[in-house]
């Protein structure tokens, strides 16, 4: 589908979410899978003014929300796995 209605897979749309922050957040491994394959940046941090979320990087969200098999994905890849969120 994001093949086929040429979609920009690096896109930071306004709210600030990218579409793998958004596919860890909601568990969707086969569309992380899709971006990670296709080079998306895995650690752009979220920027937004939503604190929960702020700073959080796809692997902090896939952490948090308790996707393991996406954090198993994203580890695959080398990436700052020292790097913190806004709450620490």
């Amino acid at each position: 589908m994001l093949i086929n209605n040429n979609v920009n897979i690096h896109a930071v749309v306004d709210n600030g979410y990218t579409a793998l922050f958004l596919a860890c957040l909601r568990g969707h491994l086969d569309i992380a899978n899709y971006l990670i394959q296709n080079n998306v940046n895995i650690e752009i941090p979220l920027n937004i003014s939503e604190i929960k979320y702020h700073k959080m990087n796809p692997l902090m969200i896939a952490c948090y929300q308790g996707h393991k098999d996406i954090v198993k994905t994203l580890l695959e890849r080398p990436l700052n796995t020292n790097q913190k969120s806004q709450s620490g």
